[in-house]
């Protein structure tokens, strides 16, 4: 199991999880407005948001 933190010395993240519990957590990600439009153009072209676009980047990052 994954346990996600945040990282306090940068302030372009942010972990709440109020709950307590492990399985779905929300993450806020700030990105520069450069990468930010590379984002939306690249998850559009795929017919997804930039936030499932990047979720599923995450997980053929990391999962076997």
């Amino acid at each position: 199991m994954f346990a996600v933190t945040s990282i306090p010395s940068d302030p372009r993240w942010s972990y709440d999880d109020p709950s307590g519990l492990p399985e779905e957590v929300p993450v806020t990600v700030r990105l520069p407005e450069r990468l930010l439009a590379a984002v939306q153009a690249v998850s559009s072209r795929a017919g997804t948001t930039p936030s499932a676009w990047v979720l599923d980047l995450i997980a053929r990052s990391v999962e076997p």
